[in-house]
């Protein structure tokens, strides 16, 4: 193990109640450094020894074998959080530990946690996906409920729910397409908790012989050279739509190029005429400049 756990009483103050506060310590031995959390639990230098200590193989009653009992969840549970973490780091563990228990295997959690992660790195448009699929998810899972479900496990989600699911989308007005966007943001947050080793490998119930995503077909309908006519030499109303159509014309004769992409155009692109440019989707994924066109 490259970090070592253990439950210590904190002896430097006395509190007020006239006992210590019990407290996690971790060390981390590939980062050569160490943390201690507070665990809101408060004993006597007595009561520490006796439970803790010495009675480590001991059984106690009653309120002393509720403590001894406690004291071994917050240590068990450490270690299972700790080992998912790879590479380790602090600031991962923290958030893991201090989390409700049953948050590492609900779905609900796992889609907020997505979505702020998306707001923070001001990818806007990717955390509303996750809210319409995280808000389409709870309705079909409180659909007919008496009382909202806060919680959806992934152990829940099983072929036959996903087959449920994709029948309640397409009967409330959604398209095909919308279900395998909503369905895939659903794989997406599945494969995330099972790298974090959240859930197992075997509740994943996308694939062959599973659940497959429904895919609708796309028909490209390219303009003829005579429309592509009748729309440059239509008048635009409105200042709005000239720049409108003035945005169009450049993306279609820079081969489709997004309006993201042109609005991160600079200057220094220019170089002889011509300019280049990454893709903005592309950069954001490998974090690093991998396709140039040259225009």
């Amino acid at each position: 193990m490259e970090f070592t756990i253990s439950i210590k009483l904190d002896t430097r103050r006395e509190k007020e109640n006239g006992l210590y506060p019990v407290k996690l310590r971790l060390y981390s031995k590939t980062l050569r450094d160490r943390k201690i959390y507070s665990l809101g639990t408060d004993l006597s230098i007595k009561d520490f020894q006796e439970i803790w200590i010495e009675g480590q193989n001991k059984s106690f009653r009653g309120k002393k074998r509720d403590l001894q009992i406690q004291l071994k969840k917050y240590e068990s549970r450490a270690l299972d959080e700790a080992a998912k973490i790879e590479p380790f780091s602090f600031e991962q563990f923290e958030k893991n530990y201090f989390r409700k228990s049953t948050d590492s295997i609900n779905v609900f959690y796992h889609f907020e946690k997505i979505i702020k992660e998306n707001i923070q790195n001001n990818k806007i448009g990717t955390s509303e996906s996750y809210k319409y699929t995280l808000k389409s998810l709870k309705a079909f899972a409180n659909d007919k409920r008496n009382t909202e479900l806060t919680k959806l496990s992934f152990s829940a989600i099983t072929p036959e729910w996903l087959q449920k699911y994709e029948d309640f989308m397409l009967l409330n007005g959604k398209s095909i397409t919308t279900v395998g966007i909503f369905t895939r943001m659903l794989r997406t947050v599945f494969n995330i908790a099972i790298h974090n080793k959240e859930i197992s490998n075997e509740i994943y119930p996308f694939g062959k012989r599973k659940y497959q995503i429904p895919e609708s077909k796309t028909v490209k309908k390219a303009l003829n050279k005579q429309q592509l006519k009748v729309f440059f030499d239509s008048k635009p109303q409105t200042i709005e739509q000239e720049k409108a159509k003035d945005f169009w014309f450049f993306s279609y004769a820079c081969s489709g190029i997004n309006l993201k992409d042109i609005c991160l155009l600079k200057y220094e692109d220019l170089n002889n005429g011509k300019f280049s440019y990454y893709r903005a989707k592309t950069f954001a994924k490998t974090r690093q400049k991998t396709k140039m066109r040259f225009i």
